[in-house]
């Protein structure tokens, strides 16, 4: 309620600027003809496409996911069948519920604003992941596999790893 009377949501529309294959490129110095043109688009506008289209169809939550042999270092998804329906962040990898790596590519109904301003804060920063949790919880969930390049930009020294993938 208290971001909505702000920011309606009808009024609000969020989209991807910049990669960071470019980003990491630019970095270590490379110029722009040293890259191919799809390795500088903004987004793979077919993961964005499909995003959207689950969205439409009246999911509330649309995340990506990728199989990763790390599962400590990441939200990973948790299944009842086929059925996305939690998050367990960055467990043990003993106890991981899956291999499945939520990526960070999010696609969220209008209902996010709800769970967001009902989620309290908490001794951690995850606040957005337990309001996000909240929706999962609700049954309209889904999940698309993504098997592209992935790297996690969360500490300045993962720029190390994202510059591997170049």
């Amino acid at each position: 309620a208290l971001c909505e009377a702000a920011f309606p949501p009808a009024a609000i529309e969020v989209t991807a600027q910049g990669n960071v294959l470019a980003t990491t490129a630019f970095l270590h110095g490379l110029a722009g003809h040293e890259l191919a043109p799809d390795e500088l688009d903004a987004y793979d506008p077919r993961l964005l496409r499909d995003v959207l289209g689950r969205l439409a169809a009246g999911s509330d939550v649309v995340l990506v996911g990728r199989r990763t042999l790390e599962p400590e270092r990441f939200g990973v998804m948790v299944f009842e069948g086929d059925r996305l329906v939690g998050i367990v962040e960055k467990p043990p990898r003993q106890a991981a519920p899956s291999d499945i790596a939520v990526v960070g590519v999010y696609g969220f109904s209008h209902a996010i604003w709800a769970a967001l301003d009902a989620t309290p804060d908490g001794p951690d920063d995850d606040a957005f992941e337990r309001a996000y949790g909240r929706l999962i919880a609700r049954g309209r969930a889904e999940w698309l596999p993504y098997d592209g390049p992935f790297a996690s930009f969360k500490h300045p020294w993962d720029v190390l790893a994202i510059g591997d993938l170049l």
